[in-house]
């Protein structure tokens, strides 16, 4: 989807409307912004959100999974030469598998938003890599000779409190200071437990249209059960929770033992 706004957010507690409010004073600004948020909180969504209401809006939005990327990238030179191919390119004959001239995740987000879900598992040595290449706007692929100038966004999520992690030195300073020119803090489920049933109800409707089946109306019963139900998980655990229900129930409406 490349198109979503904060209209696409479901909620009308205060601090949902004090987010969608931030995003939209995000939106208008171009720096980079820190998105902190449990797990399932729906960090990538509200860096969708940002981009979708910006100037950048019609470049591209590119996800990158730091999780994916090597953390052994000082004991290992091949994991190294990976990380760093997949960060800023290469050129064909870089290394024994480059067959053909690759870009990176900052070129492919030019002109655009690159979004770090999840910078804080990123190695140290790719985070201050990384800050170089993003404060001299300029990055050069492996293997190659000449720099390349680029012009895009950067957004980070993180569900840990990198703020600890650099005063143990186990997150780059200047990188965090780079990244938290602009902050974004998205509220847990429990922290906006009115929003449970608008929420649920909009993901019974979207998951109905997916599974091709009609779509029911979440009773008394079963609404008190979510709101009494434990979700770390936020917003992805009560979408996985109410997916299951809707593969599990019988004829008629959803029922609480559709959720054990």
């Amino acid at each position: 989807i490349d198109a979503w706004t904060v209209d696409d957010f479901v909620g009308a507690s205060t601090a949902h409307r004090q987010m969608l409010e931030q995003i939209r004073q995000l939106q208008e600004d171009g720096g980079p912004v820190m998105i902190t948020g449990e797990p399932g909180t729906g960090k990538e969504l509200a860096a969708r959100a940002i981009h979708a209401g910006s100037s950048r809006h019609s470049g591209p939005f590119v996800p990158l999974r730091c999780a994916g990327l090597p953390a052994d990238v000082t004991t290992s030179l091949t994991r190294r030469t990976q990380a760093l191919s997949q960060l800023f390119g290469h050129v064909q004959g870089a290394f024994p598998e480059a067959g053909q001239d690759q870009e990176g995740v900052i070129q492919q987000a030019h002109g655009g938003t690159l979004y770090l879900d999840e910078v804080g598992v990123l190695a140290l040595p790719l985070q201050a890599h990384l800050l170089r290449v993003l404060s001299e706007r300029k990055v050069q692929r492996t293997g190659g000779s000449e720099p390349e100038a680029f012009d895009l966004r950067i957004i980070a999520g993180s569900s840990e409190d990198l703020a600890v992690q650099v005063e143990v030195a186990a997150f780059h300073a200047p990188f965090y200071e780079h990244l938290t020119a602009h902050t974004l803090s998205i509220p847990a489920l429990r922290d906006r437990p009115e929003d449970i049933p608008l929420l649920a109800q909009w993901m019974i409707d979207d998951l109905s249209r997916g599974l091709e089946t009609k779509s029911v109306q979440l009773g008394e019963e079963i609404l008190q059960l979510l709101g009494n139900t434990p979700l770390p998980g936020n917003a992805r655990e009560l979408r996985h929770l109410l997916e299951r229900a809707l593969r599990e129930q019988g004829p008629g409406d959803l029922r609480p033992q559709d959720f054990n």
